[in-house]
């Protein structure tokens, strides 16, 4: 089954035909139908009603009543409700925080990465943080590398009805980076030879290994990829920890795909632990830990 959906440009294009066709609080079947053919959409495909804010008079309209898959126009409303609840100047905060003291270039103490909700927090943005500890000197932390994901609950999907494997149906919460997904590369070098697989968290900058992902792989016919996930939500065998894969080569699939990441938080502080050891700063592996009140930022 076809499920109808439309772009914004389509959108924006049966708009600017509305208003160069309809006058206001005219007739309500404006000619769209050029600017449908040219998007490549029959004319049964579309559906969307104008309508004046202030007064609610419908200005045009084509198929109201027809349910459609909302695709990328649900933007839309999730903008206007974040400028109505945040307004225009809030900014995202995603913030470093240290315990302890700090002599030396050493940290005697831990280094806590929070997680403020910022959806657009890439890569470059925790280098920008790294720069800001270098800063301040630091090259060795004795303590703990925490993360703080409390600002906001953390969901392993956006949607229950979606595909698990799907690149857009991905973990959400207060720590999220670069779109919250990875890309998996696999190859087998030759006839015989085992197959080599990796992922990265990718970014404008580059890529990084992400350590927060293991793929175990397999064999067999059905699906090529398979979230190995316990009934409660949490990872198989009962492994605290990161988030597992199991992986069956398919003939004639692509060497390079996106998956969804499954546990945010744990992903971006991995991400940020390489970058710091990049930087050469190594702190320890990653452990969630709300940041405490005496922490200094």
């Amino acid at each position: 089954m076809r499920i109808p959906t439309f772009s914004i440009q389509l959108l924006l294009a049966c708009v600017t035909a509305v208003s160069a066709c309809a006058s206001p609080y005219g007739a309500t079947g404006p000619d769209d139908r050029a600017a449908i053919a040219r998007n490549g959409f029959s004319a049964d495909d579309v559906g969307y009603v104008l309508f004046d804010p202030d007064s609610g008079a419908v200005l045009a309209e084509r198929q109201p009543a027809k349910p459609f898959a909302p695709a990328s126009v649900a933007k839309l409303p999730a903008m206007a409700a974040a400028l109505a609840v945040l307004g225009p100047d809030h900014r995202f905060e995603t913030t470093l925080h240290i315990t302890g003291r700090l002599g030396n270039g050493v940290l005697d103490g831990d280094l806590i990465l929070k997680g403020g909700g910022d959806p657009s927090l890439s890569s470059e943005g925790l280098t920008e943080l790294l720069r800001d500890l270098g800063a301040l000197g630091v090259t060795r932390v004795t303590g703990r590398f925490l993360y703080d994901t409390s600002a906001l609950p953390e969901m392993a999907e956006i949607d229950s009805g979606q595909p698990w494997t799907a690149g857009y149906n991905t973990g959400v919460g207060a720590l999220s980076l670069n779109f919250n997904r990875f890309r998996f590369d696999w190859a087998r070098p030759a006839a015989g030879q085992p197959v080599r697989v990796s992922a990265w968290s990718v970014s404008d900058a580059g890529r990084v290994p992400l350590d927060s992902v293991t793929v175990q792989l397999g064999a067999g016919a059905g699906a090529a990829f398979t979230p190995l996930i316990a009934a409660d939500g949490q990872p198989a065998n009962g492994e605290p920890e990161g988030e597992r894969w199991r992986f069956a080569p398919q003939p004639g699939m692509a060497a390079s795909l996106w998956l969804p990441v499954t546990r945010p938080g744990l992903a971006a502080a991995h991400v940020f632990r390489r970058l710091a050891t990049e930087a050469g700063i190594a702190p320890p592996a990653p452990a969630p830990r709300a940041v405490p009140p005496h922490a200094t930022p």
